[in-house]
């Protein structure tokens, strides 16, 4: 009697961790893609996030070529993404992969601009003195970035290579003729896309949570540096109650 009991007790141990383990990959899942690359020509940070379960695989991975449109408060719109010549465009998710309430659709969403599913927006990461490393990778994305998850997002960027090796522009190397991004320039970027479990930063005490150039935290009285939210952020609002999903690294394809 006393053996079954213990096999009945190892038994039902087994089944408890399991249900742990299944809570546990339930809870973490990802919610959050972002994509995000630099125009290395042009010294531009681009990116752009978008909810891991909303109706397209908005993941870049490769390199696109992008149009740059207006800039406002150091963020700069893109109003054209293209690779080989043609407007890129995003397959469709299925419906197990949906957050509740969406509905599959049958057609790829052609890119439509930053404001618009999986746009992307750039900022100049140039310094002062028109230097480039890491820490101005860290600043520039630091005062821009207003969308949700951002202490979460921002951490990615603190752990990238952006800014090191051949990226770095010392000042005694700067070119004083470079010239500044234009509207209507058009620039190349290679995009990265990771996906991210935001959600625990999206918690009212969290949402401050800003990186120094180091990628170290703090949470500043006044955080952010600019009032402007970017488009992730007006997508956000506007699709309300998506919750985790478990797609989003699907790269965008060309229509």
């Amino acid at each position: 009697m006393k053996r079954k009991m213990t096999v009945l007790i190892a038994i039902l141990g087994m089944l408890a961790t399991s249900g742990l383990a299944l809570a546990a990959t339930e809870e973490d899942a990802e919610d959050t893609t972002f994509n995000f690359g630099y125009d290395e020509t042009n010294r531009i940070l681009v990116w752009g996030t978008s909810d891991a379960d909303g109706l397209y695989e908005c993941a870049l991975e490769g390199e696109f070529d992008v149009t740059y449109g207006a800039e406002e408060d150091g963020i700069i719109e893109i109003p054209l993404l293209e690779g080989e010549g043609t407007i890129v465009s995003f397959p469709p998710r299925m419906q197990d992969d949906l957050a509740e309430g969406l509905e599959e659709v049958e057609d790829d969403f052609v890119y439509n601009g930053s404001d618009d599913e999986c746009g992307v927006v750039g900022t100049s990461v140039e310094g002062p003195n028109g230097q480039v490393n890491h820490g101005m990778f860290m600043k520039a994305f630091n005062q821009v970035y207003q969308g949700p998850g951002r202490g979460c997002i921002m951490r990615f960027v603190a752990q990238s290579d952006l800014g090191k090796g051949d990226q770095q522009i010392r000042v005694p190397d700067v070119d004083p003729d470079a010239e500044q991004v234009v509207e209507g320039d058009v620039g190349t970027v290679d995009f990265a896309s990771v996906l991210a479990d935001c959600d625990r930063g999206n918690r009212p005490d969290a949402e401050s949570d800003e990186l120094d150039a180091a990628g170290n935290g703090n949470r500043p009285d006044n955080p952010g540096a600019h009032g402007k939210a970017n488009a992730a952020e007006k997508k956000a609002e506007k699709a309300s109650g998506n919750g985790p999903g478990k797609s989003g690294d699907a790269p965008g394809r060309n229509k």
